[in-house]
């Protein structure tokens, strides 16, 4: 369940989100994510969710599971939350960030 302040965040960053005029991103798509640190106690990944829905909500996105790289960074420019969507092409195959192994037990660090 969605809380009032979660709500209310969708619909006042929508009208934002609206008055930008944003394009349409069909299909597969990266997210880049820039949040400002400065006074938030939000989770990086959890913003990155919230941003998703969004996207998806006002149109910009198809589907939020289309993503195929979603990255995210503090910043400290400014105050507000900076985003970007950008496309990848139909069969492209987007090169690893590092490499994946299969393995067994606890999550081990790079």
């Amino acid at each position: 369940m969605r809380s009032n302040a979660y709500k209310a965040w969708i619909v006042a960053a929508g009208w934002r989100l609206q008055a930008q005029r944003p394009g349409r991103v069909p299909g597969a798509y990266i997210l880049l994510l820039a949040v400002p640190e400065a006074e938030t106690k939000a989770d990086l990944d959890n913003l990155s969710k919230a941003t998703s829905d969004l996207l998806q909500k006002h149109g910009v996105i198809d589907n939020d599971r289309k993503a195929r790289r979603v990255v995210l960074d503090w910043h400290r420019e400014h105050a507000e939350l900076a985003a970007t969507v950008r496309v990848v092409p139909p069969g492209v195959i987007l090169e690893s960030v590092s490499p994946i192994w299969p393995r067994t037990g606890a999550l081990e660090a790079a």
